[in-house]
């Protein structure tokens, strides 16, 4: 069954977003990879050998298929104990990390022209469509200043006494791959305070405010 609806957010765009969503039986098979980057080669060579060293005695009176099967099967175990399996995130929603030059005030900001946006639709007037291009406009440039602050603050960390292997994350982060300090730990308790500040249930538009619930 397919449903769709149009969005109260255009992103700074002329049109509107559209949510398509739809049910289906999926299909897709999930297959475990190893993860060849980290292996223990040394160790899985030599497991190899000591299991083969361990079975060549008796390998004399078996038949062609007995003999592959406990080839197999030592080469798993040996894949099993030095070439650990690739971990497959199956949930995208619990790696989501909010983007660093993100902010409470950002959020407000944001929300504010969504409101201007529902405020337009319902009353197409000039007086809504002023505040809905001033919202836009304020929220745009609110984000585009807090990216440029970020990266600057990120540029000025980078010194004489940065590591090399630091600086090969943060190059791989400018890259699009992970996150610039794989180190930090966030609590359980700065998750929600975080998610409270970042969405708001009182927003101030123009003399009303709105409660989101």
């Amino acid at each position: 069954m397919l449903n769709w609806k149009v969005l109260n957010e255009n992103l700074g765009s002329d049109h509107l977003l559209i949510k398509i969503s739809f049910s289906c039986i999926s299909s897709v098979r999930m297959t475990s990879k190893r993860n060849f980057k980290v292996a223990n080669w040394e160790k899985y060579t030599t497991s190899l050998n000591e299991y083969f060293a361990q079975i060549s005695s008796s390998i004399s009176n078996e038949s062609v298929q007995s003999l592959y099967d406990t080839f197999i099967r030592v080469v798993n175990k040996a894949t099993d104990e030095h070439i650990p399996i690739l971990k497959t995130v199956t949930d995208p929603n619990k790696c989501f990390q909010p983007k660093p030059y993100w902010n409470p005030s950002l959020a407000k900001l944001v929300a504010q022209r969504r409101l201007a946006l529902s405020q337009f639709r319902k009353n197409p007037t000039p007086y809504n469509l002023n505040i809905l291009e001033g919202k836009t406009l304020e929220a745009k440039e609110a984000i585009r200043q807090a990216k440029t602050t970020d990266w600057q603050n990120y540029c000025s960390s980078i010194d004489e006494q940065t590591s090399s292997s630091e600086m090969w994350k943060r190059m791989r982060w400018a890259k699009g791959f992970g996150s610039p300090n794989t180190n930090s730990q966030v609590s359980s308790e700065q998750k929600v305070e975080l998610l409270s500040n970042l969405t708001p249930r009182l927003c101030s538009f123009g003399d009303a405010r709105v409660s989101f619930t």
